[in-house]
């Protein structure tokens, strides 16, 4: 869990990159949030992440919660969320994370939700040269 005070996030430029339903979010997404999706759902920017239509250096902060697992094509997750294969989620993570890098400014920072059910988060890592670890 990440938690700021509202003076920290006051004019922080803030990049969801997998706004979905805004699951991510304690509460409603903060205001100022520029939420991006592939699919219509809450996002205020319909994009794929993996060709992002903003400037570099656009934001301080990206906000990434991608798939984390294959759960068929036929689920009740899919319904929601959408079906991505293995491959499809590693190139989403790897295209996506190179984007937010582009778009945050130097110094920026990505907070990534991850679980480790299929693939874990040392490959993922992996897959995010752009970025290093924090905590």
């Amino acid at each position: 869990m990440t938690m700021f005070t509202a003076e920290a996030t006051a004019g922080c430029r803030i990049l969801d990159l997998s706004a979905g339903n805004g699951a991510v979010w304690f509460g409603e997404r903060p205001p100022g949030v520029v939420a991006v999706d592939r699919r219509h759902c809450t996002a205020n920017v319909l994009a794929d992440t993996r060709a992002l239509p903003f400037r570099d250096d656009a934001f301080d902060l990206a906000v990434f919660d991608p798939p984390h697992t294959n759960v068929g094509p036929n689920s009740n997750m899919t319904a929601s969320y959408g079906h991505s294969t293995m491959a499809e989620i590693r190139d989403l993570v790897s295209q996506t994370s190179r984007e937010a890098a582009r778009c945050c400014r130097v110094g920026g920072l990505l907070a990534l939700k991850w679980s480790d059910r299929d693939i874990l988060l040392i490959k993922v890592l992996g897959l995010m040269p752009e970025w290093r670890p924090l905590f």
